[in-house]
């Protein structure tokens, strides 16, 4: 798999957060042997706790190369402004590490949450290129490798590499411990968190209990997830949450909104070996529980329980107003998008989703397998249109197993295939509402459902597993056919950054056939 992020190192990237605008108050630097008091220049660098408490608006803070060996945990106490933002960065060429192990040692027995890095009620405060790691619980404490919470506002994290923060106190049957890569908590319900940036960074090898790699959660909005490489976490991959009480007296701002979630890769996200879940598999790579106006677009999501999920764990809410377009989503263990609530009469549901032109490709490859589409209970007025839906040989498509709460959604314009039952018609395998079916006109006859859909072969350009290509060929049943009635939003782009319908007629899927000039990325 191709991993473009785009990192570029020193002076280009300082410009890019900076901005021509910007007026600059001093460059300080930082070191693994700098002395409170300090001046914090180069000849006298500040410690880490000089710098997280000592900068001033319009700063530039140089971290050197070298481990930050923390026996406590850091809080960032000073903002910046709009025209003067505070920019913690690493030296060019030169790695940093904040390294929790020792403060791991010493975490309170309390149950507050804390962060090996925080920032609360913060402003216009910028943490690029830091590796921040080694940060455990054994107790009731929950950590995170970034915490930002309170009503923080323009926090930008960008190329950050956070592993390895971890709880051991979780089992399915005793205390709720949790650990979280980062973790985003509106806790005002006056003054959200809001222009949040999480950028380029990479995420991974977390043991997060009850808890998610990055969470968004409570009141934040105006958000942005984007280029980020999140893999080998026992939990969700990204958390879109709402109505857990962040803000203590719930309300309609209790829930994350208006975010964008885009162009990450998502993999070997797996409950299986989380203690929490005694041996469940229930890890969405992306998943929106109870958020509102996310666009989740041009990720790649693979290897995970889950792929895409939209629903809400409290009885009478939804994930509402949410769009999932132009994704890759494939090899995932039960299913590759599931929408509405997991348990009829516990959960709530999923309202006025759109689920279009993603690429669907062999997500029921386990035991517990479900199907490719898994339509929940309370799943209210959704589209799942212009879909590539290709199963593994198990031919499981679409799954409805309770039409409790389900009223007014629209499945069509999609393509559907296998080469197994494309030649045995009642190998495939459907079913809506408890009742199963075997073969596509069946299926449509059943749920009256997919009229304009077709069962035909994509014609991906490979599917041989060391090599597997899910762009469409020339040939493909994908092409043009998508539903006429419903053109492509302005400036949409599919999961290469193509502009959608170049030729005025839109393909299924998350690919849009462009005539090859360059090669695209394999996967």
């Amino acid at each position: 798999m191709i991993l473009n992020f785009h990192i570029l190192a020193g002076v280009p990237v300082l410009l890019s957060l900076f901005g021509t605008a910007r007026s600059r108050a001093a460059d300080r630097y930082v070191s693994p042997t700098g002395v409170a008091g300090s001046a914090g220049t180069k000849t006298a660098p500040w410690s880490l706790g000089n710098a997280m408490s000592r900068a001033q608006p319009g700063d530039v803070v140089y971290f050197r190369g070298g481990v930050y060996a923390n026996a406590w945990l850091g809080e960032i106490t000073v903002s910046g402004t709009a025209s003067q933002p505070i920019v913690y960065t690493a030296y060019p060429g030169e790695k940093v590490v904040i390294d929790g192990t020792n403060a791991g040692r010493s975490m309170p027995d309390d149950g507050a949450m804390r962060g090996l890095v925080a920032l609360t009620n913060r402003a216009y405060v910028t943490i690029d290129g830091w590796e921040i790691r080694n940060l455990g619980t054994r107790n009731s404490s929950d950590v995170a490798g970034v915490l930002i919470r309170g009503s923080s506002h323009h926090i930008t994290l960008r190329r950050c590499n956070i592993h390895h923060i971890e709880t051991s106190l979780s089992n399915s049957d005793g205390p709720e411990g949790t650990a979280n890569g980062i973790a985003v908590l509106g806790q005002n319900g006056n003054a959200s968190v809001n222009n949040l940036t999480i950028d380029q960074c990479e995420v991974h090898d977390l043991k997060s209990g009850w808890s998610e790699s990055v969470t968004i959660n409570g009141n934040v909005e105006n958000f942005r997830i984007t280029n980020c490489f999140i893999h080998d976490c026992n939990n969700i991959g990204i958390d879109c949450i709402g109505f857990e009480r962040v803000v203590p007296q719930g309300g309609a701002n209790d829930r994350a909104r208006n975010g964008l979630v885009q162009g990450n890769v998502i993999s070997g996200i797996d409950s299986s070996r989380n203690p929490a879940y005694g041996g469940s598999r229930a890890a969405d790579g992306i998943y929106v529980d109870g958020g509102k106006n996310i666009l989740i677009q041009q990720n790649r999501v693979t290897d995970c329980n889950l792929g895409i999920e939209l629903g809400c764990e409290y009885p009478g809410q939804t994930a509402a107003g949410c769009t999932v377009r132009n994704n890759f989503i494939w090899k995932n263990h039960l299913g590759g998008i599931f929408l509405g609530g997991a348990e009829p009469g516990v959960n709530g549901g999923a309202f006025g989703n759109t689920i279009c032109n993603n690429t669907l490709y062999q997500n029921d490859v386990t035991p517990d397998r479900v199907a490719e589409v898994v339509i929940q209970s309370n799943a209210v007025n959704n589209t799942v249109k212009n879909n590539l839906i290709m199963a593994s040989t198990l031919n499981r498509y679409v799954c409805n197993w309770s039409g409790e709460g389900n009223r007014g959604n629209v499945v069509d314009w999609n393509v559907y295939y296998s080469p197994s039952a494309a030649t045995a018609p009642w190998l495939s395998s459907w079913q809506w509402q408890g009742n199963y079916r075997q073969g596509f006109g069946a299926w449509k006859a059943l749920s009256g459902l997919d009229a304009h859909s077709t069962f035909a072969d994509p014609q991906f350009l490979s599917v041989t597993a060391a090599t597997l290509d899910l762009h469409i060929a020339a040939t493909s049943a994908a092409r043009d056919r998508s539903d006429p009635a419903v053109p492509s939003s302005a400036g949409e782009q599919d999961i290469d950054g193509e502009a959608r319908a170049a030729d005025g007629k839109q393909d299924v899927g998350a690919d849009e056939y462009v005539p090859p000039t360059s090669a695209k990325s394999a996967k």
